[in-house]
This record gives C-alpha cells, structure tokens and sequence, in this order.
C-alpha cells in the first residue's frame, strides 16, 4: 500500500461523503486508512489528524483505531497529544476522551489525572462520557470516579447543562463509585431524569437500595414530579429488583400508606405498583405475599389501600386473589365497605371478537361470590352474599338487554 498525500487524499473524502446516500461507516475506514499510514509512516500520518482539525472536524470523526495502534510510546503519545491540543475544533472533547481509553498501560500516570478531570469540565452540552477506558487510572487515583461524578454533577445541576454518563455506570461500577452513597443517589436522580435509557433493568438501581432502602421513596418522588403531566404511571416490569434489598418491606409499607396523594388512581388498567410484584423470584414472592397479606390485615378498614392490594393480586399476583379476598370478609362483613372495592376492577374488559361484555361481568362475579363460599363465617356474610347475587343479575339483564339490541340492529 502506497502512502497517500493527506490533503489530497482528505479532500476527496470529504466529497465522496458529501455525495454518499449512506455514509455509515465511511469514519470507521478513514479511522483505518489514517492508522496503516501512521504505521507506515508516523509523521505523514498524522498529518491526516491535522487536516481534520484544520477543517474544524466537519466529518464528526474521532480517532480510535489509531490511537489504540499508535500510543505506544511516550515520543507517539506526546507528539498525537499536542497536535490535539494545537486548535480547538469540533468533538475535541471526544478525542482527548478516545487518548486517555486508548493509551498505552504502561503509559499511564498521574499527569493524566488533572487532564482528565479538565476535559470532563470542558464537556459541551449534550456531550456522553463512558468510564470503561477510565477505569485503568484508578490506580493511580483511586478516588477519580468520584471527581467525575461531582463534576457532571455540578455541571448538569449549576450551569444548566445536560452531560450524559453511561447508562449502566452504577450496576457495573458501583464500589469504584465509592462511599459517598448521597453522590451516588443524586447522579441516578439526576441521570433517570435526563435520560430514557439509563438504568433500564434496574440493577444499579438495586445495588442503592441494598444500602440505603430509602432510596425507593427518593426515586418515586422523582418519578413523579419527571411525570407530572401523566395522568398514571406505566409499569417498569424491572422495579421488582426491590426484593433483592432485605429490608424493604418497611418503605414499601410508608409508600403504600400515601399512595393515594402521589396518584389518583380509578381502578382503569394496572396501577403502577404492580411494577414491585411482577415476576419474582419464589423467595421474594413468599415475601411479598406475606407483606400484602399483612397490609390487608392492617388496613382492611380502608377501600382504597384495598383497592390497591386487589390490583395488584389481580394482575401480578393472581394465585393471591381469593386469600385477600376470604381474609378481607374474615375481617369485616361491612357490605359498604365490601361493594367500594373494585374486586374485578374498574373498567372494561378488552376482547377480540363477537363477546357480550355483560356476560363476562357476570362470570366474574359468580366466580368472586364462588370464593366467599369457601368461608365459613355462615350467616353473617349474607349482606354480601345477596350483594353479589345482585350483581350477577344486573350483568345477566344487561347482557340479555345487549342481545336484543344486537338482534334488532343485525335484522
């Protein structure tokens, strides 16, 4: 392979980009390109580097293949680093953040340290910044992520910037993060508001509340107020991690007992506590029967706390329905108190096809009043009893009342 004239050479790719209908990957080779002519020729081939930034970077291309090949020694290192320090220009940020990843182990040392932390300071606005490569000069400082983490802090809290860390720092992360768990908590806060992506599966999330439990109630505060123009929350399948801390029944009790002022909930669809109970392991589904057993025990008395244990047996932990259920009238018999709880829900069912909505009613009624049942209280749950007989009959005279609208329109 013959060495190619840089400026020529850069000229025409920019052009050749310029026309392409899909550029994709176009960087990636003249990463490669840039790399075999600095192998074969340094010099020359940083001159390839120095085009870039005299045309302030227009292609939004950073160095990688390069720079893992070419930092291998301190002349190399020193020489690439001052070409980068030589102008401003586009994305500089990101090739100092790619020198620092891609430089040579035995290369590092402390005077790296303060060139790190200035870079992350100079971070532009909607700039992202990833710890993998970082994480080799801990070594030298150990307390580097921390420094960072102020720094992104401050920067997204005070300057009204917006920085972007990687979306599993925490779970990957989490003891080179250090001690100061309140830091910690705030770059979750911080990040989970900024960003859709950040903690999808919850498990940095889980790493926190294993030591501070608390956190749970910090995080749903938050949740809250980053949707406070939704009417309900929609369901995060992974917040089940909850289970993983030992001592969480205790918050989650405190959040259940003000559920009512963060959500107005009407029983349409699945409340968004259902997130805590949905497909646990069978150690934290002991766990959690017990604990929605207990809070029916403790607040039987009052129908919306019930509304919210019945949604959630009904939807996420259906095998625990009729225990609620044959616990709730083994506590009470009060048929006011019974018909304000929305045993099958507050809305329609959806279906498929040609089904009389009313007779489904039914069926679920007739299988709620098959539960009371099985208790054998007697005579003292005939209020409810002759409740639900009623309900049975009113859905069975709509049903029927449905039936000839249909016949009569279809005639």
């Amino acid at each position: 392979m013959e060495l190619i004239e840089p400026t020529l050479f850069y000229n025409t790719f920019i052009y050749l980009k310029s026309i392409a209908k899909n550029d994709w990957g176009y960087n990636n080779s003249f990463d490669l390109i840039v790399d075999e002519n600095c192998s074969r020729n340094f010099e020359l081939g940083c001159q390839f580097l120095t085009e870039v930034i005299n045309a302030d970077n227009q292609i939004g291309y950073v160095p990688r293949t390069i720079f893992r090949n070419q930092l291998t020694t301190q002349e190399k290192s020193q020489y690439i680093w001052n070409i980068i320090q030589g102008n401003n220009f586009k994305y500089r940020y990101s090739w100092e953040l790619s020198f620092y990843d891609n430089l040579a182990d035995n290369l590092i040392n402390e005077k790296y340290i303060e060139q790190i932390k200035d870079t992350v300071k100079r971070l532009p606005d909607k700039a992202s910044i990833r710890f993998e490569g970082l994480k080799r000069y801990l070594s030298i400082e150990p307390n580097l992520f921390v420094e960072l983490l102020q720094i992104i802090i401050d920067k997204n809290e005070k300057q009204n910037e917006t920085i972007f860390v990687q979306f599993n720092i925490i779970e990957d992360y989490f003891e080179e993060l250090g001690n100061d768990i309140d830091l910690i908590k705030k770059l979750y806060l911080q990040q989970d508001s900024i960003g859709n992506h950040f903690d999808l599966t919850r498990k940095g999330f889980s790493k926190i509340i294993q030591r501070d439990e608390n956190f749970l109630i910090e995080y749903l505060d938050n949740l809250y107020l980053k949707n406070e123009n939704q009417y309900y929350l929609h369901e995060d399948r992974y917040l089940n991690v909850i289970w993983e801390s030992t001592k969480i029944e205790p918050i989650l009790k405190n959040i259940f007992d003000f559920h009512d002022k963060k959500e107005a909930y009407l029983g349409i669809g699945e409340h968004f506590y259902n997130s805590f109970f949905g497909n646990l392991s069978q150690e934290a589904s002991i766990r959690a029967k017990n604990f929605l057993l207990n809070y029916c025990k403790e607040n039987y008395d009052s129908y919306k706390k019930m509304n919210l244990i019945v949604d959630i047996a009904r939807h996420s932990m259906k095998e625990l329905f009729e225990d609620v259920l044959l616990l709730f009238i083994s506590l009470t018999q009060e048929i006011d108190l019974f018909s304000k709880i929305w045993w099958r829900g507050n809305g329609g069912t959806v279906v498929c096809g040609d089904v009389n909505l009313s007779d489904l009613e039914a069926s679920d009624w007739r299988n709620i009043l098959s539960i009371v049942e099985k208790s054998d209280l007697g005579i003292k749950l005939i209020p409810i009893k002759k409740y639900l007989n009623s309900q049975i009959e009113n859905a069975l005279r709509y049903a029927d009342w449905e039936r000839k609208r249909k016949f009569i329109e279809d005639d």
